[in-house]
């Protein structure tokens, strides 16, 4: 909606758009207000509301009076001309009656304001009179010399396609949806705060019109990285996402230079959806991958995978295509493996835990109640517990780390919520676990032994790539724990050895020192007669009843095998 004053007759532009919401402008004078009427047809009559929001936005924009300049005051624009000396020119001729017209022009300049006098400037430029087509003259200023001087500004005017591809770039970076460029309070924020933005577009028109531009540009960045490597380690692992899909993710680690270091960073390459999983799909998604991006096989040193048989099928085979390259199993896969051994020997607190995911999935109100009750029990704000999820490391642990905490309150809280609540399946397993000793002992153990097996785990996971320097400190450390391992070993195992146990060939010959020699000793009593043990008999107690439980153990086995080995006598 615009109004041009300056043509002979007043023109409205936007006349739809104002017949469409009832609008009427009668154009005999800028002076006449609007009129509104009411629309005949189908047309929508405008609501008081927005009458008064149009009345709003009209009188938003500012009035020109027929005729009239104006200025600006907000920006004060200054010409720089370096070292250059000023220059007065002479005047270009002019008839009389130009002159007059030029005269005319400049006062009404001076009287509108957006001219002023110089008493005095060491500049002159001359004027020219140019001629309109409607006989009036324009005055005009000749400052070709001027701009010959003048030093330019450098202010470019930024792309709005490059503004795009930066904004799509940098969402998919910090891994946003782009679908949240559509929420009014950021559109709002981003055309206020950004100059030169324009309209800012839809996330489907980024999505499919910019997104794969700058797709392209990372994946251009990536191949000049990688061909410029001197060498490339590979990282493949499998997993599924919402649908149950399952997609390779293959990331290369390549050198890159900080300053005066060498580190290594991972960057992902590709996501392959593969049909089935096995050494085949595996292995072809892998060497496809290495085409794409035109890498050197003889450059790729190491193959990085899980302990799973199909991959380790899977780098047997790329072995061929791949001559320099070994395949090393990922450290914190293998320790993820040693962690579920805890959990399969410890089947009453799996279900535990299990149970208590299961009755706080559908019902918000005991999620309150249990807070509430253990806060109250411990006299402290308490979180609800983890939920375990298989794909995750160390999720068990810290779910069992949770319970172990407050599981002293546990039996209260079961048997409260059997009162208030239907006794479901997993309450009554709760009630059942609860009714003796054993899973708490069982949470205690495992809080105190698998502790530094977590924080094993989470070093692995959380460790960064690190430059030469890192790796000549890790040299000495392990150095270090080499050297002393090696003396252990020495001291407790070889007696032949100047440094050793003296009495290494005594302590072999104890039987008390073998647990498989147990069956013949006589541990009653075995307490009284020490008296380090008489003192801390309650914390021995559990230690002595594991070590007879596998004498016995021992004993039984031994026992089971001589009476089958007699049968076998008897018929030979």
């Amino acid at each position: 909606m615009l109004l041009v004053p300056s043509l002979p007759d007043c023109v409205i532009l936007g006349m739809n758009f104002w017949e469409k919401f009832g609008v009427k402008a009668v154009c005999c004078s800028l002076e006449d207000s609007l009129q509104f009427e009411e629309p005949q047809g189908a047309t929508k009559p405008l609501t008081r509301e927005q009458r008064t929001r149009l009345e709003k936005t009209i009188a938003s924009y500012p009035k020109a009076e027929r005729g009239k300049l104006g200025r600006t005051q907000l920006y004060e624009h200054r010409i720089d001309v370096g070292n250059a000396p000023a220059k007065k020119q002479r005047h270009y001729p002019m008839s009389h009656y130009v002159l007059q017209e030029v005269n005319k022009e400049i006062d009404r300049m001076l009287e509108l304001d957006v001219i002023e006098e110089a008493k005095f400037s060491p500049w002159n430029n001359p004027l020219v009179a140019v001629k309109k087509k409607t006989g009036q003259y324009r005055v005009c200023l000749d400052a070709r010399h001027l701009n010959s001087i003048m030093v330019n500004e450098g202010f470019p005017i930024p792309q709005i396609a490059s503004i795009m591809n930066n904004l799509s770039g940098s969402f998919a970076s910090a891994n946003i949806p782009l679908y949240k460029l559509d929420h009014p309070k950021l559109r709002d924020y981003l055309s206020r705060n950004v100059k030169n933005l324009g309209v800012l577009p839809q996330s489907t028109t980024l999505r499919s019109q910019v997104l794969p531009k700058v797709f392209d540009v990372a994946q251009q960045e990536l191949r000049e990285r990688v061909a410029a490597a001197s060498s490339i380690v590979i990282a493949a692992d499998e997993a599924s996402d919402q649908q149950d899909r399952f997609i390779l993710h293959i990331v290369f680690i390549l050198p890159v230079t900080s300053g005066q270091q060498d580190k290594m960073e991972a960057v992902t390459a590709d996501l392959v959806f593969l049909d089935k999983v096995n050494a085949t799909t595996v292995s072809r998604a892998i060497i496809q991958t290495l085409t794409k991006f035109d890498v050197d096989f003889d450059k790729v040193v190491v193959v990085l995978t899980d302990n799973a048989t199909y991959m380790t099928k899977a780098v047997t085979s790329l072995k061929v295509l791949l001559p320099n390259c070994i395949h090393l199993t990922c450290n914190a896969h293998i320790l993820s493996l040693v962690g579920e051994t805890f959990r399969r020997n410890f089947p009453a607190v799996d279900r535990m835990i299990a149970c208590f995911k299961s009755i706080f999935v559908h019902c918000s109100s005991r999620k309150l109640r249990y807070r509430e009750f253990i806060g109250r029990e411990c006299g402290s704000e308490v979180p609800l517990p983890p939920v375990p999820v298989v794909t995750r490391w160390n999720s068990w642990f810290r779910a069992v780390a949770h319970h172990a905490k407050y599981v002293e309150h546990y039996k209260k809280f079961i048997e409260a919520e059997l009162l208030v609540s239907a006794p479901t399946s997993a309450l009554l397993e709760l009630n059942d676990l609860f009714k003796t000793d054993s899973v708490r002992v069982d949470v205690v153990f495992i809080m105190m032994n698998s502790t530094k097996l977590m924080d094993l785990l989470t070093w692995f996971e959380n460790r960064q790539f690190g430059s030469k320097g890192e790796k000549e400190k890790n040299k000495i450390y392990k150095k270090a724990f080499q050297d002393a391992a090696a003396k252990l070993n020495q001291y407790y195992t070889e007696t032949s050895a100047r440094f050793t146990q003296p009495g290494l060939s005594f302590m072999k010959a104890v039987r008390g020192f073998d647990p498989a020699q147990a069956k013949i000793l006589s541990l009653d009593g075995l307490s009284d007669g020490i008296p380090e043990c008489a003192e801390k008999l309650p914390e021995i107690e559990g230690e002595l009843a594991a070590y007879k439980q596998c004498a016995l153990e021992i004993e039984d086995g031994q026992t089971r095998r001589s009476k089958r080995k007699q049968p076998e006598k008897a018929s030979k």
